[in-house]
């Protein structure tokens, strides 16, 4: 695969893209898209809680993760949107009308694959998070990053992810991604308990 970033992403960490096509998608302003992106992911979620908060506060931690790390507007747009499917009535076609089909495709790369628990989920969906390549793999960090942050004063919730780590991360690292310190920063807090 390629290493490169679509066209209008900016960002200092190369990501290796989901797809090679130059179908006119990818030449998109993503400064605009990850605006747009970011109210449609507010509308969607309206309504719905992560904690006590609203939702789009977990959405936008996993946002503020992906620009400090620089990972390029494209990256930032899909992790807006990376829980609209799977908790959301929103459409695989919605993200491909509104957003792209590189868009959508990193999007559906996260969504948790249906089971009835959660480590059956894990082993359905890490593989094809694994498989959708370098991306996908960061909005999965950017998302998960932001959950064990926001468990540091949630004891059982921190206590499930430092269970969950070592599975999570042989199923997701390989060297050639590039993304050591977005993996260093999620140790620390899985770690520290933030």
């Amino acid at each position: 695969m390629k290493t490169t970033v679509p066209k209008g992403a900016k960002g200092s960490n190369p990501l290796p893209s989901l797809t090679n096509t130059n179908n006119g998608d990818m030449d998109m302003d993503f400064r605009k898209t990850t605006e747009i992106a970011r109210l449609f992911a507010e509308k969607k979620h309206k309504g719905q809680l992560y904690g006590k908060d609203p939702y789009t506060k977990h959405l936008s931690d996993a946002a503020k993760i992906a620009r400090e790390f620089e990972l390029g507007e494209f990256i930032e747009t899909a992790v807006w949107l990376h829980d609209t499917l799977e908790d959301t009535d929103t459409k695989l076609i919605d993200l491909i009308s509104h957003f792209s089909t590189e868009i959508a495709q990193v999007v559906m790369a996260v969504t948790d694959v249906p089971a009835d628990k959660r480590d059956r989920r894990a082993k359905k969906t890490l593989p094809k998070i694994y498989d959708a390549g370098a991306t996908a793999v960061a909005v999965k960090l950017c998302d998960r990053i932001a959950n064990v942050e926001a468990s540091a004063k949630v004891p059982h919730k921190l206590k499930m992810y430092k269970k969950e780590q070592d599975f999570f991360k042989q199923s997701l690292y390989r060297v050639e991604d590039k993304l050591d310190p977005l993996w260093d920063r999620l140790e620390n807090a899985i770690s520290k308990g933030c």
